[in-house]
């Protein structure tokens, strides 16, 4: 990197409190689901948690921070497909490792629950939390 320049990193946090406000029982489990799969599988699953340190240990200097939690809801938003896309992808890695069945996720009617069970109590879902760290070196 020249000197002057910028180095950004944005990660998820993997924690188990992603909520749905009012409280929707099937957006819990399928939050759930994608963190599981991944934590089994990340050498570092807290990396969000950690970019100060990871900057220091870098050599990088202080970084700026930020954080944000995308929040959504309605029968429009497209919360539902991502979810559905990720657990999807993640399926195969929730079998393996005895976190869930394909037949208790279900996931060619997964997007459709999802919308009607959030929707159905005017509810609001929240999607992990993005973690940004970015410093000129």
């Amino acid at each position: 990197m020249k000197p002057g320049g910028a180095v950004a990193f944005h990660e998820i946090a993997l924690y188990e409190q992603y909520l749905s406000l009012a409280s929707v029982p099937l957006w819990q489990q399928a939050v759930s689901w994608v963190i599981s799969a991944l934590r089994s599988v990340m050498a570092h699953p807290d990396a969000a948690g950690r970019l100060r340190a990871h900057f220091h240990d870098a050599g990088l200097g202080q970084p700026a921070l930020f954080s944000e939690i995308p929040v959504d809801g309605g029968r429009s938003s497209p919360f539902y497909a991502w979810i559905t896309l990720t657990v999807r992808s993640l399926l195969p890695q929730l079998e393996k490792v005895g976190i869930a069945t394909a037949a208790e996720v279900d996931i060619d009617t997964l997007e459709d629950r999802l919308r009607d069970s959030v929707s159905n109590v005017n509810g609001q879902a929240m999607a992990p939390p993005q973690f940004c760290a970015w410093a000129r070196v």
